[in-house]
């Protein structure tokens, strides 16, 4: 089976990072402040590869190490209404972030 991939554009938001109505998350974002940064100096574009098929990830061009990054998708299958459920996971996960708990993962992305 041939699986196509698209490239596109996202957008680092406060909430997450939004693409096509979703928000995906990463320990890479979370572990560099990402979503805080773009709560306090706004959001930011980010190169994503996906598949049309399959919106439970996506990757994300991580630019200072040139690697490709995966990222899940924190709000379901639905698109997004609001920032409400998937905020409250980004709040979880950067909880644990400052613990040091995902920077070993971070570093493995």
């Amino acid at each position: 089976m041939i699986v196509l991939r698209n490239v596109s554009l996202g957008l680092v938001t406060a909430g997450g990072i939004e693409f096509e109505g979703l928000y995906y998350s990463c320990p890479t974002a979370i572990y560099e402040n990402w979503f805080d940064i773009a709560r306090t100096e706004g959001d930011w574009k980010i190169l994503v590869v996906y598949n049309s098929a399959n919106n439970t990830t996506i990757e994300v061009f991580h630019t200072p190490s040139g690697k490709w990054i995966l990222a899940r998708n924190i709000s379901g299958s639905a698109p997004a209404s609001g920032h409400g459920e998937h905020e409250h996971l980004h709040q979880s996960l950067h909880g644990l972030a400052r613990a040091g708990e995902l920077q070993q993962v971070a570093k493995q992305d």
